[in-house]
């Protein structure tokens, strides 16, 4: 039922998940791979090439023996075709900082890779049309999706709260069920009091404006 599957450096894969993630593709799903995703078997022993290279469009970098780290693919990212499905292979998320192996992961490294752009064009591309949500905020506001059987749910979540709310408006663009409209629509938050939305239809989709958010907020649309 899903879009689109990540493969973030997803190194540790056995023959049957790769056959799975192969048939998914054939049937029209979107794959977007990166660094050494499917390199590795499940006990964790180094392919001669990925499992997935067939779907990748290019071949694994050469063994690095001993205890030398794996070698990264010089290529930029690889798009391809299989079957109803599309593809991304993407070498390496490029970290903004890089941070030593033996320091705590805490959030002086949570920053976007310097190819955030790149991995989202690739979802995009991947997914071969709209995605369910799209949402167009600061990027320290992060969403999330739940579809319920009368009513479609938005989770809105500013992580950089302690800075205070995020000023204007959230525009926000959700896929709606075949057949069905929005009726009620409002916003919910521990924040202050529930605030009503108006509701544009554009086809199957429905776009609201969340007019502010301090820290948590859901946006709750019920469905005719």
């Amino acid at each position: 039922k899903y879009r689109v599957l990540v493969l973030p450096d997803q190194e540790s894969m056995s023959d049957a998940q790769a056959a799975l993630v192969r048939e998914y593709v054939r049937r029209g799903g979107g794959l977007v791979a990166t660094g050494h995703a499917s390199l590795f078997t499940e006990e964790r022993r180094r392919r001669r090439n990925f499992a997935l290279a067939d779907l990748f469009g290019i071949d694994a970098p050469a063994y690095a023996a001993g205890r030398a780290p794996e070698r990264i693919v010089d290529s930029t990212p690889v798009r391809n075709e299989l079957g109803k499905g599309r593809i991304v292979y993407i070498p390496q998320v490029q970290p903004a900082m890089e941070k030593p192996s033996n320091a705590a992961m805490t959030s002086q490294y949570w920053k976007l890779p310097l190819n955030w752009h790149e991995l989202i064009d690739a979802v995009k591309w991947a997914a071969g049309g709209e995605l369910s949500l799209d949402v167009q905020a600061p990027p320290h506001v992060t969403a999330e999706l739940i579809d319920q059987k009368d009513r479609v749910l938005v989770h809105l979540l500013n992580y950089a709260a302690e800075r205070g709310p995020v000023s204007g408006k959230i525009a926000v663009s959700v896929a709606i069920p075949q057949g069905r409209k929005v009726g009620a629509a409002h916003l919910v938050s521990p924040d202050h009091p529930v605030e009503s939305l108006q509701v544009a239809m554009r086809g199957n989709r429905a776009q609201f404006a969340a007019p502010r958010l301090d820290t948590y907020g859901v946006a709750v649309l019920e469905l005719q």
